[in-house]
């Protein structure tokens, strides 16, 4: 199963379990952005915070189109994108461009107490510039 038919599944059932049973009944000039933000809660105590956002994007979807019918002046699921938490930035380790560092390196995992598969993955790395997760594929 691709990644987008995954993730698309994880957004079905979010809206399925906490969404719906908050908003499914309401009529959408009800909705205040509180119903909203409660939804997107109950997302992120299941620890999903990747599907929150997919499932968000629905949400607002909907008010759009609803704004655009006439039916809501506002689109009250703005303000719950305050509710997801903010990315961090992941910095690799910096790459070792100099050939001193790298022999220091390898002397070292040629020293180790480390199997012989581990130990030619990581002369393998080193040589080939290839990261640790395509390696073990």
């Amino acid at each position: 199963m691709s990644n987008g038919v995954h993730s698309m599944g994880k957004a079905r059932h979010a809206f399925e379990r906490d969404v719906f049973p908050i908003i499914g009944r309401l009529s959408v000039a009800d909705i205040t952005s509180a119903v909203v933000a409660s939804a997107v809660s109950k997302i992120l105590d299941h620890g999903v915070a990747e599907t929150v956002s997919k499932v968000l994007q629905h949400i607002n979807g909907v008010f759009r189109l609803a704004q655009g019918s006439g039916l809501r002046s506002d689109n009250p699921a703005v303000p719950a994108r305050e509710l997801i938490p903010k990315k961090r930035k992941v910095t690799p380790p910096p790459a070792l461009l100099q050939i001193e560092p790298l022999r220091d390196v390898l002397r070292k995992a040629d020293a180790a107490n480390i199997s012989e598969a581990v130990r030619l993955c990581s002369r393998l790395v080193a040589y080939a510039n290839v990261r640790l997760g395509s390696l073990r594929r």
